[in-house]
């Protein structure tokens, strides 16, 4: 009997590892010809995700094509060997600098006229939210040990705290208590689940299940030369082929997933819910920063469509800031928890209205460009000189 289940034993073995030596080699083979940078660790300990250090790709669509260095601690900001910062920023794809130069980043724009000792670390990944930073903060706050840090906010944020949370310790009282390892990472570890996820037959079969399925599952990062060759056009071409900023209208439920709904009377109950969870997110990061003896500070900015002429809704005929403010709940926390606790807070729509916001976003994309990061670059260095004095 043992010398049976021996046999079957060897052979389970045997083509166990035929199998595996199959499919690595597979994978091997078929990674030559993935034009795929995996940029981001598709699960993390500490910080649930993050970029991968010194990691390289580009990002390429019709108004842009960037290249995407990461640093030794995983961001896109170039370090050089003398300078000093004291203040970190944590905020999404807009600090990270989504389709611009790493040089042309709100972040780096401020830095160049930030005096040594006072510059901004950049910790800008896409896809943050409050839920996000109160899970990272405090584990960077020990590493970087800043005086001050800045939390940059944007309309999705409601919702992709919903999204991230999923993957996330939650206590009773709704704060976040850290990453929450799935099935996989429980069975297999960190490092062989980020394996078997990160691989090219993996993320293969997952490209054919979503055409299957005809859902979306789009490339953000190409290998260097492994872009599709797409012909840039220039901001005005692409308001013509995209239009200028309008209304949501209708679509306010469909466009960008729903994402900026709150500013309707749609769904009430969710977006209180909602609004009432990034309150407790932000009230613990500003714990934390109590706790730590940092000073913090956060920046908002609206969905694009804020800033037509009646409104993201369509609603407010020719209305004046203060009239589309009032329809923002979200903007309305914002200042509301600034005020109560005494914190800088740089609103984004005050410093845009009297611009043309047009020129500011990508009409597709809807992230600012190059225009829009240096002004608020150059806006955000002059301020905290002036709070540096």
């Amino acid at each position: 009997m043992k010398k049976i289940f021996y046999s079957i034993g060897k052979k389970f073995l045997f083509y166990f590892l035929f199998l595996l030596c199959n499919l690595l080699v597979a994978n091997l083979i078929l990674s030559f010809f993935d034009p795929e940078q995996v940029m981001v660790k598709s699960y993390d300990e500490d910080y649930l995700f993050i970029m991968y250090p010194n990691k390289e790709g580009e990002v390429v669509s019709e108004e842009y094509k960037t290249n995407v260095l990461t640093n030794d601690f995983g961001f896109r900001q170039k370090l050089l060997p003398d300078e000093i910062f004291d203040t970190l920023i944590l905020g999404d794809s807009f600090t990270e600098g989504w389709g611009v130069d790493e040089s042309e980043s709100f972040v780096s724009v401020a830095n160049e006229s930030l005096p040594n000792g006072n510059k901004i670390r950049n910790l800008g990944i896409h896809g943050a939210s409050p839920a996000f930073y109160a899970l990272q903060l405090e584990k960077h706050i020990e590493n970087f040990k800043p005086k001050k840090v800045i939390i940059q906010l944007f309309d999705n944020d409601l919702d992709d705290n919903d999204k991230l949370t999923v993957f996330m310790k939650v206590a009773d009282n709704r704060s976040i208590l850290g990453p929450k390892p799935n099935i996989s990472v429980k069975i297999l570890g960190e490092t062989l689940s980020n394996g078997i996820k990160e691989s090219t037959l993996y993320r293969l079969g997952k490209r054919i299940s979503a055409a299957i399925n005809k859902q979306p599952n789009t490339i953000l990062y190409y290998k260097p030369g492994k872009a599709p060759k797409i012909e840039l056009i220039s901001h005005e071409e692409s308001i013509q082929k995209y239009g200028s900023i309008q209304p949501l209208g209708d679509e306010i439920s469909s466009k960008y997933g729903g994402q900026f709904e709150f500013y309707s009377d749609i769904n009430p109950e969710l977006w209180k819910k909602r609004l009432d969870n990034n309150l407790i997110y932000l009230n613990q990061i500003f714990e934390i920063c109590q706790s730590k003896n940092v000073e913090l500070s956060l920046i908002y900015i609206p969905a694009k469509e804020f800033y037509a002429k009646d409104g993201i809704t369509g609603k407010l005929l020719n209305s004046s800031l203060s009239k589309k403010l009032e329809i923002n709940p979200h903007s309305r926390q914002i200042t509301s928890f600034c005020e109560k606790n005494r914190l800088t807070c740089y609103n984004t729509t005050e410093i845009f209205y009297s611009k043309n916001p047009n020129e500011i976003y990508f009409p597709y994309d809807a992230h600012w460009n190059t225009k829009g990061h240096r002004i608020f670059g150059n806006f955000l260095s002059d301020s905290l000189k002036k709070e540096y004095r």
